[in-house]
């Protein structure tokens, strides 16, 4: 059975087998793995800010908190399978994955925090939140997901709309906190008046 998709560059065909192997890989990460690193990644926010340090600071630092958790329950998952050892290139893709979920969960938090005006500790978990998915998602389709399945273009396929969609959210998250430069400002003003 497959599942077709029709666009504009032609119909993305999902098989079943490609639908099973994405559910379940979701199983095997369930709330309880999202929620543990959530609450370390917001333990280590919650703590640092408290003791003084900045919001960046607070911010890098609990999302790496988080992160290893994840990375640990990957571990463990991989180790069930087979005896674990840290590989180079998935230890590489956990980095990216991670430094990816960085970049939004601090959009979300500069835009929570800047634009509609929350405390920093009420934008933690709505930050938090962005990065766990941003990670369950990538490792999912990055890391757990290997090739040789059978289904390589299908699952390059979705992977390549997860990097859009990811594109575009971080676009869109961003797009309200990030003010002008000085001379923008300047450069406007001289456009619209150019006998200066």
């Amino acid at each position: 059975m497959s599942y077709a998709f029709p666009g504009r560059w032609g119909e993305m065909k999902l098989t079943e087998a490609v639908v099973q192997i994405t559910l379940g890989t979701w199983k095997r990460w369930p709330i309880r793995e999202g929620s543990v690193s959530m609450g370390a990644d917001l333990a280590v926010f919650y703590f640092l800010l408290w003791r003084g340090a900045s919001l960046v600071v607070s911010h890098v630092c609990g999302l790496m908190a988080g992160a290893v958790v994840l990375y640990a329950f990957e571990a463990i998952r991989q180790r069930r399978n087979a005896p674990f050892r840290p590989r180079v290139r998935e230890s590489l893709l956990f980095l990216f994955i991670a430094l990816a979920a960085l970049f939004l969960s601090g959009g979300v938090l500069a835009s929570l925090t800047d634009v509609f005006g929350l405390a920093p500790g009420a934008a933690a978990p709505g930050a938090a939140a962005a990065a766990v998915l941003v990670m369950l998602g990538g490792i999912v389709l990055f890391v757990s997901c290997q090739s040789g399945t059978g289904e390589d273009q299908v699952l390059e396929e979705m992977r390549l709309i997860a990097i859009i969609g990811y594109a575009v959210l971080l676009r869109l998250v961003y797009m309200g906190s990030v003010e002008l430069l000085h001379e923008e400002g300047y450069y406007w003003n001289y456009g619209q008046h150019l006998a200066l």
